[in-house]
């Protein structure tokens, strides 16, 4: 009897470890898994000239190549499930209109909500290219423009990693064509960005009178800065798309 109780007590010990070890595993699964939130965003139609148009029903906005798509709504509208603190992007695609991409990261505890992303027609950007001079369609390559928020002038945009792109800055947003690619730096207006830019991952340098910028409802956080007080902002650009990114500067140089 002593033996078998021995033998029963390794056993039932053995049960014991291993149980405790499936919890332990178990536990970390769960805690291991992505923190999501809901994020709430809008699509609206983007006519040449300042600001957005109507409400677009039946946008496809996707979160990176992971195939999780969702349609927007009669007013626009689109929600997300995110992961909290993960750099992402999400791309909007309608037929007849020219695509976006944004990049992203949800913070935690932050806004959860943005828009109205405005969508080009493809006739309204073939004529806005047209109008300063740039190849549309693409032939491989994408776009990016960023927007300072609040608008910000005197700021200048260096973009590293990519060779062969034409930098381009925002006139008045009653100048008409609106863009120039003459300009130094932003206007009052605080846009800009870069036509012509192979697809892959790059940074932008923000100077002049940037201060220490850092991206909000669009672009990733770059820890580079460096002694003037120049930041940067990460992003990837797709073929036949235009990269999105919002930047807010909130401290002087």
């Amino acid at each position: 009897m002593r033996g078998a109780s021995k033998i029963g007590l390794s056993a039932n010990l053995r049960w014991v470890v291993a149980l405790a070890l499936f919890s332990a595993f178990a536990c970390n699964d769960v805690i291991e898994q992505p923190e999501t939130a809901l994020f709430d965003m809008s699509v609206a139609d983007d006519p040449l000239g300042p600001g957005c148009g109507a409400r677009l029903e039946g946008v496809e906005v996707c979160v990176g190549e992971s195939g999780d798509c969702v349609l927007s709504g009669p007013n626009g509208e689109v929600s997300l499930e995110l992961p909290v603190g993960e750099e992402i992007y999400y791309t909007l695609h309608k037929d007849g209109y020219d695509s976006q991409v944004i990049p992203y990261v949800l913070p935690e505890g932050g806004s959860n909500t943005t828009g109205p992303w405005c969508l080009a027609s493809v006739e309204v950007e073939a004529e806005y290219k047209e109008i300063i001079g740039v190849p549309y369609p693409r032939s491989g390559t994408g776009d990016v423009v960023i927007l300072m928020q609040p608008p910000k002038a005197g700021v200048t945009f260096d973009l590293k990693g990519a060779a062969g792109t034409t930098r381009w800055y925002a006139l008045s947003p009653y100048e008409y064509p609106y863009v120039s690619l003459d300009l130094e730096a932003t206007t009052e207006t605080g846009w800009g960005g870069f036509f012509e830019v192979r697809p892959g991952k790059f940074r932008v340098e923000l100077g002049g009178e940037a201060g220490r910028c850092i991206p909000t409802y669009g672009g990733w956080p770059d820890d580079a800065v460096n002694d003037e007080g120049v930041s940067s902002v990460r992003f990837p650009v797709l073929e036949d798309h235009y990269t999105i990114l919002t930047v807010r500067c909130p401290v002087a140089p």
